[in-house]
């Protein structure tokens, strides 16, 4: 019987996705709507990313 990913392991999972999501520089509310938490959920889980904009 295959093992059910966890809570913990679903929200580490989605914080991670947050954060490779802001490092290639998508906007906090792209990363809520993507994710499926809140902006102010979103904003916490990836304050401390530094942002890689595209050269434009």
């Amino acid at each position: 019987m295959p093992v059910l990913p966890t809570y913990r392991d679903r929200y580490h999972r989605l914080r991670q996705d947050a954060q490779v999501l802001r490092s290639k520089g998508k906007s906090l509310r792209s990363i809520a709507r993507t994710v499926g938490v809140c902006l102010q959920t979103a904003h916490r889980w990836v304050r401390h990313v530094r942002v890689h904009h595209d050269d434009r």
